[in-house]
């Protein structure tokens, strides 16, 4: 017969109180398939801006999902994953590709296509979405249509009160003119940044919207008097 003893060493016979401790273990899975497929982004920056500005809450989300755009968004998907269930809102996303394919030629302002709309608060929706929107179409030409992006899914989502645009630096908007529709702050984070595109500092000065680094949030630029080559010197001396 085998005596029971407890955690001092001490035999009893019964569990009459006796103190029982149970252990759980919670395993927490990451999905880093984007990164694997896509590679790694020369830096956080996705990551980095949105721990930043925790305030950014029921916003439209506009993701830029082209070719160069691509180990960017393996860092957009590591975020959500964590954190899509745990906001209070930012359950509006915009996937663009610049037209699905299209012919260079046949793309016209306003008209491009290649958006993919999906409100959702589940990751695995919004990996499915961007992903279809990702295998839809994988860029072109170097402008985009980021504008357009943004205005399909303010018609989509007419309660927004602020939108996140995640755009590529080296792409500058294709559709500018209509900039001017935009009635709601967009909060630009920009990849691949050495120096800021003067473009994505006009959407954030004409909407009272603010550019985001990796290293640096640059709100107020409506209330700052300058000219384009300021911009870039001003801020290239960071």
């Amino acid at each position: 017969m085998v005596t029971p003893l407890d955690s001092a060493g001490n035999s009893f016979t019964s569990f009459e109180d006796r103190k029982i401790i149970t252990t759980s273990i919670s395993c927490y899975y990451v999905d880093t398939s984007m990164k694997s497929i896509y590679g790694y982004a020369p830096t956080n920056v996705v990551t980095e801006v949105l721990n930043r500005n925790s305030q950014w809450e029921n916003c439209l989300v506009v993701t830029d999902v082209t070719g160069s755009m691509y180990p960017y968004l393996a860092q957009f998907l590591l975020w959500h994953q964590k954190n899509l269930d745990i906001r209070k809102g930012n359950h509006d996303f915009v996937f663009f590709n610049d037209g699905d394919n299209i012919r260079d030629d046949l793309k016209i302002v306003g008209k491009v296509g290649g958006i993919y709309y999906k409100k959702t608060a589940l990751y695995d929706t919004l990996k499915s979405k961007m992903s279809l929107a990702m295998q839809s179409g994988f860029g072109g030409d170097g402008p985009e249509n980021n504008i357009e992006a943004i205005l399909f899914g303010l018609e989509k989502y007419p309660n927004c009160k602020e939108v996140i645009l995640i755009a590529d630096n080296f792409a500058s908007p294709c559709d500018m003119k209509l900039l001017q529709k935009i009635k709601v702050p967009v909060h630009v984070i920009l990849c691949g940044a050495n120096s800021i595109n003067v473009e994505y500092i006009k959407i954030a000065k004409k909407t009272k919207g603010s550019i985001h680094t990796i290293e640096q949030d640059l709100y107020n630029l409506d209330k700052l008097s300058f000219t384009e080559d300021d911009l870039w010197i001003s801020i290239d001396k960071k």
